[in-house]
């Protein structure tokens, strides 16, 4: 098992998509945005005059823990 403080930020983030754990980077701009971000993305548009900013962000994906099954 490799130390989690070791390595680039880019090495640390292909180990979570190597193993299932997080998405690759994508903007959350130019693929939309959460609602509870709304404030910061309307600062944000004023900021920097038009939606033309890049947010990047990954997204952590949850332990799946058991499976759901459709009811028969």
């Amino acid at each position: 098992m490799s130390d989690i403080g070791s390595g680039s930020a880019t090495e640390w983030l292909q180990q979570g998509i190597d193993n299932g754990w997080c998405t690759g980077w994508y903007c959350e701009n130019h693929d939309a945005f959460a609602y509870e971000d709304g404030d910061e993305v309307a600062e944000l548009w004023e900021e920097y005059e038009g939606p033309d900013f890049c947010w990047n962000i990954v997204r952590i994906k949850a332990p799946v823990s058991h499976t759901v099954r459709a009811a028969p």
